[in-house]
C-alpha cells in the first residue's frame, strides 16, 4: 500500500528551525483547547456526556503528520489544552487526571501502530490499509484508552466505558481519516472545477438532506428517511473515494450529533444514554461500510490505472526490446501475433493474426526439429517453454528469436491455449559467435605461446584460470582452480615465498609484478614460469582483485640450459682440442680469434686481434705459396676451404695448423669476410710421424723375423737334412756288411733327426706356443724358459705363484709374449748368463718380472734407437689395461715388468 509521507503537499516533516516547531506546538495547544471548546458549544447542556471527542483523533493526526523527534513536546502541549478544558468546564482533578493517562494510552497506542503498519501518513485506499487501520486506532486505541477513563467519569463503570469507547470510535472514524485524506491527498484546489462542483453539489445536498432528518422534531421525524443518505454516501465512495466518505461522514456526525443534543431526531427516543449510544452505532456502522466500499472502489481504479501503466509500460517494453507477443489457439489453430511482431518475423500488419502454420512456414529448417520438441515437452509436462530458434523473413533475412511461454489447460487436462512472448536476439548471437570466435582464438594463441591467464578475488579468494594454464599446471580442467592459499603446493619454497611477497605488495600499494618461478605439477614434473601480475581497482581507488598471466618458458631455459652445455662442451672441446674460431674482415684486415688463439700463437702482441699480413708473416715459408694459391682460388661459387699449414712462433718453435674456413661474399663477388675455425694439429702431425716411424720399424721387425726364420731354416735345418740327404746317398752307394757299421750309422742319424725335430719344434713354439693354450700360462713360461736355457746355454731361474690355470687367451698370449720378448732382448744385450723370471698372482691381477744384472741401458735411446721390442711390449700391455715399466740404467742391470688385472670386464678383445 502507498503511503503519503512523500507526497505531503507541504514540508511539514522539515521543521528544521526552532521556531517553527514552536509554532506547531502552539498551534497545537490551541486546536486541542478549541476543539472542545467549539464542540460544547454546540451543546446546550455542556455537563451531559459527549457523543463524539475530537481531540485524540486531532492529535493522533497531527503526530501521523510531524517528525517522531518532536513528539514529546507536542503530546504534552495538547494535553495542555485538553486540561484547560477541562478545569474551565469544571471536571475534577481526580478525572482530569485518570483522562489524561486514557488519552495518553491512546495516542501513543494509535500513533505508534499506524507508524509501524503504514510507515508514514496512512492512506485508506486498500482493505488492507481500511483493516490495518480500524484494528490500530478504531479498535484497539480507544478500547485501551476507555478502560482508563471511565474511571474518571462517574456513574456506572460500566456504561462510562461504553461512552468512552464509542465517542473515540466514532471520532477515529470520522475525523481522523477525513484529515488525513484531505492532507495527504493534497488540496483540493490542484482538481479541475467539475471535480469541485461535484464535490460541493455532494456536501450541499448532504447538509439539506441531514438537516431535513436529524433536526426535525420528534413527532415529524421518521426513521426511514434515514435510507435517503444512502445515496450521498454511494456517491461520495464511488466518486470522491475515502476523502468523500470520510467528508461526508463528518458532516452527517455533526447534525447527527447537534440534532440528538437539542432533542430532535430519530435518534431521541429513551434514555439519554441509549439516544447517545443508538445515534453513535449508527454513525460507526454507516461510516465502515462506506470506508471500506471506497477502499475497494480506490484499489480497484489503483489496480485499474496500475494496469494501464503496466501495459503501457509493456507497450514501450516491447517497442525498445524488439518483443512480440503472441497467442496461440489451439482448438481452431489461430496465432495472434501483438508487439513487434514485424519486426521479429517480418509481419505485415494484415499477417498478425493468421494460422500457427504461417509461422512455421517461417521457422528455419535447421531450427523446426527442435523448436517442435521443445514445444511439446513443455504440454506434456506442464512447464514453460523456452527456447532459441531461427526465423526466416520473406526477403531471405535470417534472424534468431528467444520465445519463452507457456500452456493454459481446460478443466479435463487439454491444453486450450498458449501464451508467449519472443526477443530478438540476433544481435546478442552475433556477439556470442564475435565473443566465442575471440576466445577461441585467444585460447589459441595462448596454447601456442604456452601463456596462460588468471583473475583472483582476495575477498572471496575465488581464482579462475584459463584453460591453458590448467594444461600448464596439468590440472584437469573441469576441476576447479587451485585457490590462492594453496598456491604453496604449486612451487617450490623458494618461489612461492617470492610470489607471496609480490602479491602482498600488489594488493598493498597497487604495483604490478614479473617473477620467474619454478612450479612443481600435479605428476612431479617441474616447469619454469614467467608470472605476471597488476591490481585491479574499483571506483573508489581500492585495490580489489588481481589479474595476469603465467607465460612457461620451460622449453626456453631447457634450451638456455642446453645452449650453456653446449657452449660448455664446446669450450672443453676447444681447450682439449686446442681449436679457436676467428673472423677476418677484408676492409680492415683485422683478424679476431676466440677459444685458444693466444696460447697457439704464443704472440707478444694481442693474439686475440691480429691482422692477415702479421699472420702471412708468420706461416713457414714453404707453406706461405700454397695458402696464398689456396686463398686466391676462393670464389662465391667455391667459398669454403680447407687447408693445414706450419706456423712460425715468436719463441721459434713450430705448431702445425688445420683451418677449416667459408669465404663470405656481396653481391658484386667480392669478398667481405672469412670465417672458420683453426686447430692445432701439432701434437697429431708428430703422432703421425712417430707412428709412421714406428710402422716402418714394426715392418723392420717383421722383415727381420722373417729373415731369421728363412736363415734359420736355410743355413740350419735346410743344411741339416741336405746332410742328412747326402749321408744316406753315400751310404747307399758303398752299403756294408757289417751289422755293427750299420747299427752305429742308423745311431747318428736317428740322432741327428731327432735333434732336427727338436730344433724346428723350439722354432715352432716360437712362434707358436701350444702348451700356452692347453697347459696354461705358468706351464708355458716355465717350458720357455727351460728350453729357452739349453738353447742359449743360459742359466733361467723361474718361479710362479697363484696363476690360475684359466685365464682370458688375451692376457695369456701377451704376457706370454711379453715374456719372450723380455727374456730374449735380455740374453741378447745384457751381456748376463744368469737371469730371473717371477710370475705371481693376486686377487686384482698378475704380474711378470724379468730381471738380470748386466750391463742396463737407457731407456729414451733405446726407444729412440733400437726400442722396437719395448714399444712392441708397451702397446701389447695397453691392449689388455695392464702396465707395463722398465727400470735399467747402464752397468745397473734390467727389470722388466708387466701388470696385467683380470677383472671381467677391464680385458679388451685381442685384435
Amino acid at each position: 500500500m502507498e503511503t503519503g509521507r512523500d507526497r505531503l503537499p507541504w514540508n511539514i516533516e522539515k521543521l528544521n528551525s526552532r521556531f517553527r516547531t514552536v509554532a506547531l506546538v502552539c498551534l497545537v495547544a490551541a486546536m486541542s483547547y478549541l476543539a472542545p471548546k467549539l464542540a460544547s458549544a454546540l451543546l446546550l447542556h455542556p455537563q451531559t456526556v459527549w457523543p463524539f471527542w475530537p481531540g485524540c483523533a486531532l492529535l493522533v493526526s497531527v503526530l501521523l503528520l510531524v517528525p517522531r523527534s518532536i513528539w514529546p513536546i507536542v503530546v504534552p502541549a495538547a494535553f495542555a489544552g485538553f486540561a484547560l478544558f477541562d478545569v474551565q468546564a469544571g471536571v475534577s482533578i481526580t478525572s482530569i487526571t485518570w483522562f489524561i493517562l486514557a488519552d495518553t494510552v491512546q495516542v501513543l497506542t494509535a500513533a505508534l501502530l499506524l507508524s509501524y503498519f503504514f510507515d508514514g501518513v496512512p492512506q485508506l485506499n486498500s482493505l488492507k490499509a481500511v483493516s490495518k487501520y480500524a484494528f490500530s486506532a478504531v479498535l484497539l486505541a480507544p478500547s485501551a484508552g476507555a478502560f482508563l477513563s471511565a474511571v474518571g467519569i462517574r456513574g456506572d463503570y460500566w456504561n462510562s466505558w461504553s461512552i468512552s469507547f464509542f465517542s473515540e470510535v466514532l471520532a477515529f472514524a470520522t475525523l481522523t481519516p477525513a484529515i488525513l485524506s484531505w492532507v495527504s491527498k493534497g488540496p483540493a484546489w490542484r482538481r479541475s472545477p467539475a471535480y469541485h462542483l461535484e464535490f460541493a453539489a455532494l456536501i450541499a445536498g448532504l447538509v439539506i438532506l441531514g438537516f431535513i432528518v436529524f433536526t426535525r422534531s420528534e413527532r415529524s421525524s421518521e426513521p426511514a428517511l434515514l435510507y435517503s443518505l444512502v445515496p450521498f454516501l454511494l456517491w461520495a465512495a464511488l466518486r470522491f473515494g475515502s476523502r468523500g466518505v470520510s467528508t461526508a461522514m463528518l458532516v452527517v456526525s455533526l447534525l447527527s450529533i447537534w440534532g440528538v443534543v437539542h432533542g430532535r431526531g430519530p435518534f431521541i427516543n429513551g434514555g439519554p444514554l441509549s439516544s447517545m449510544l443508538a445515534l453513535q452505532l449508527f454513525l460507526i456502522f454507516a461510516a465502515v461500510p462506506f470506508m471500506v466500499l471506497a477502499a475497494l472502489v480506490e484499489e480497484r481504479k489503483a489496480g485499474e490505472a496500475a494496469l494501464r501503466e503496466g501495459e503501457e509500460r509493456l507497450r514501450l517494453a516491447m517497442e525498445a526490446g524488439k518483443l512480440g507477443g503472441w497467442e496461440w489457439d489451439i482448438k481452431s489453430r489461430r496465432n495472434l501475433w501483438f508487439g513487434e511482431a514485424q519486426t521479429l518475423l517480418g509481419m505485415t500488419p494484415a499477417a498478425r493474426s493468421g494460422s500457427v502454420e504461417d509461422f512455421w512456414d517461417r521457422v528455419h529448417p535447421d531450427s523446426l526439429g527442435q523448436l517442435r520438441k521443445a514445444i511439446e515437452t513443455a504440454k506434456q509436462n506442464h512447464e514453460e517453454f523456452d527456447q532459441e530458434f531461427r526465423v526466416v523473413w520473406t526477403n531471405g533475412a535470417m534472424r534468431w528469436l528467444r520465445s519463452q511461454g507457456r500452456f493454459f489447460y481446460a478443466p479435463d487436462g487439454e491444453p486450450e491455449r498458449m501464451l508467449g512472448i519472443s526477443r530478438d536476439i540476433t544481435e546478442r548471437k552475433q556477439v556470442e559467435q564475435a565473443l566465442r570466435q575471440s576466445e577461441s582464438e585467444l585460447m589459441e594463441a595462448q596454447r601456442l605461446a604456452n601463456v596462460g591467464s588468471w583473475w583472483w578475488d582476495p575477498k572471496t579468494d575465488t581464482v579462475t584460470w584459463s584453460k591453458e594454464l590448467y594444461r600448464i599446471a596439468g590440472i584437469d580442467p573441469s576441476m576447479p582452480a587451485v585457490s590462492y592459499r594453496d598456491h604453496s603446493k604449486l612451487y617450490t619454497a623458494e618461489s612461492w615465498e617470492r610470489l607471496r611477497a609480490a602479491a602482498e605488495e600488489a594488493l598493498r600499494t597497487g604495483t604490478g609484478y614479473e617473477l620467474d618461478l619454478e612450479m612443481i605439477r600435479s605428476d612431479g614434473a617441474r616447469r619454469w614460469l614467467v608470472a605476471r601480475g597488476e591490481a585491479h581497482r574499483d571506483a573508489s581507488g581500492d585495490v580489489v582483485q588481481l589479474r595476469g598471466t603465467v607465460h612457461d618458458i620451460t622449453e626456453r631455459k631447457r634450451a638456455e640450459q642446453a645452449l650453456r652445455e653446449s657452449e660448455e662442451r664446446l669450450h672443453l672441446a676447444i681447450r682439449a682440442g686446442r681449436m679457436y674460431a676467428f673472423e677476418w674482415d677484408m676492409l680492415t684486415d683485422v683478424i679476431v680469434g676466440l677459444g685458444e688463439s693466444a696460447d697457439i700463437f704464443n704472440w707478444m702482441d694481442d693474439p686475440t686481434c691480429v691482422t692477415g699480413r702479421q699472420l702471412v708473416e708468420r706461416i713457414h715459408p714453404e707453406d706461405r705459396e700454397a695458402y696464398a694459391v689456396l686463398r686466391a682460388r676462393l670464389s662465391p661459387e667455391q667459398p669454403n676451404y680447407k687447408t693445414s699449414y706450419r706456423l712460425l712462433r715468436p719463441d721459434g718453435s713450430v705448431v702445425w695448423l688445420e683451418v677449416n674456413g667459408r669465404a663470405l661474399f656481396d653481391d658484386q663477388g667480392r669478398m667481405l669476410r672469412i670465417i672458420g675455425m683453426v686447430a692445432d694439429i701439432t701434437e697429431r702431425k708428430v703422432a703421425e710421424e712417430v707412428l709412421s716411424s714406428v710402422s716402418r720399424r714394426l715392418i723392420e721387425a717383421h722383415e727381420e723375423e722373417r729373415t731369421w726364420i728363412a736363415r734359420e731354416l736355410h743355413d740350419d735345418i735346410n743344411q741339416r737334412i741336405a746332410l742328412l740327404a747326402i749321408e744316406l746317398e753315400q751310404w747307399a752307394q758303398h752299403p756294408s756288411n757289417s751289422v755293427v757299421v750299420v747299427t752305429d750309422h742308423i745311431r747318428r742319424v736317428s740322432q741327428d733327426v731327432s735333434n732336427l725335430g727338436k730344433d724346428i719344434q723350439a722354432l715352432s713354439h716360437r712362434l707358436h706356443s701350444s702348451k700356452l693354450e692347453y697347459l696354461g700360462l705358468a706351464a708355458a713360461a716355465s717350458s720357455f724358459c727351460k728350453e729357452s736355457s739349453e738353447q742359449q746355454k743360459v742359466e733361467i731361474e723361474f718361479s710362479h705363484a697363484g696363476i690360475p690355470r684359466s685365464l682370458p687367451k688375451e692376457i695369456s698370449l701377451c704376457l706370454f709374449r711379453v715374456l719372450q720378448e723380455g727374456l730374449q732382448n735380455a740374453v741378447k744385450h745384457s751381456g748376463e748368463r744368469r737371469f730371473r723370471v717371477e710370475l705371481h698372482g693376486t686377487s686384482k691381477g698378475i704380474q711378470l718380472t724379468v730381471n738380470d744384472l748386466g750391463v742396463g741401458f737407457d731407456e729414451q735411446d733405446a726407444m729412440g734407437r733400437r726400442g722396437l721390442g719395448l714399444i712392441s711390449m708397451r702397446e701389447r700391455m695397453q691392449l689388455v689395461g695392464g702396465a707395463f715399466s722398465i727400470e735399467s740404467k747402464p752397468g745397473g742391470g734390467t727389470t722388466i715388468r708387466a701388470r696385467v688385472p683380470f677383472i671381467g670386464e677391464e680385458h679388451r678383445a685381442w685384435t
